[in-house]
């Protein structure tokens, strides 16, 4: 379960930690009876760091936790450190460029979807479109599908549907596209879950 969270605390900071910092910081999950992530604290020397993952922990969703491990409380907690060792690629390098990119769309994909208690059961927005080389939307299409380790916890949903097409409509694509004629494609696959922020 450690190993769980720490993957996807690391993969969400790949995109949002710039400029790349390294170090240790201490992350406390509390998970309720329902399987709900209901809080997530981070610590750590460098308060860059601290933020980043504080953030990054809501993103969390684990593989459900057996009902006989809450018999005497309602919720567990875990606590763990997080490693973030030294990045080896050069800062300016396309790889990374490309991972900052996908981290911000995903973010303002995300907040203008909406926060905790908008986003109905738990699974995969698969988002696919395509913007001109001055950022405007030409297309779009968006899906959603079920999370393995939470498939029975998959809703479709049309109303959410709906606004996330909306929201991939009024995307504000020009930062991230370079000047040229060729359309650029965008393809982002992300979980969600109600707790997430």
């Amino acid at each position: 379960m450690i190993e769980e969270a720490n993957a996807s605390i690391g993969s969400d900071l790949q995109m949002a930690n710039h400029p790349w910092r390294s170090g240790t910081v201490w992350v406390e999950l509390v998970i309720d009876r329902d399987n709900r992530l209901v809080d997530c604290t981070a610590q750590s020397a460098s308060r860059h760091l601290a933020d980043l993952v504080g953030q990054a922990c809501w993103g969390v969703i684990l593989a459900p936790i057996d009902s006989r491990h809450f018999a005497h409380a309602p919720e567990l907690r875990f606590r763990f450190p997080l490693v973030i060792p030294p990045r080896l690629e050069q800062p300016n390098s396309r790889k990374l460029k490309l991972l900052r990119e996908a981290g911000q769309v995903r973010e303002q994909f995300m907040q203008r979807l909406g926060g905790p208690g908008s986003i109905p059961g738990i699974g995969l927005l698969v988002m696919n479109w395509t913007a001109t080389s001055e950022g405007k939307i030409h297309s779009c299409q968006v899906k959603t599908l079920p999370l393995g380790i939470r498939k029975g916890e998959y809703v479709r949903d049309e109303a959410f549907l709906a606004r996330a097409f909306e929201v991939c409509q009024r995307l504000d694509m020009a930062p991230f596209t370079e000047h040229g004629t060729t359309p650029v494609r965008v393809d982002l696959i992300t979980t969600y879950a109600p707790w997430m922020k």
